[in-house]
């Protein structure tokens, strides 16, 4: 098994820090309109 370059690492880690941005996103959205029903 070859070792990854540095540009080959941040292609495999960007979709995961986008997914996870989009998920706080999300839950930020969802809590904020969770409190102001109420």
């Amino acid at each position: 098994m070859r070792h990854l370059t540095k540009e080959e690492e941040e292609l495999k880690i960007k979709p995961f820090l986008f997914l996870l941005g989009l998920g706080v996103i999300g839950f930020i959205v969802f809590t904020a309109g969770y409190l102001l029903r109420n």
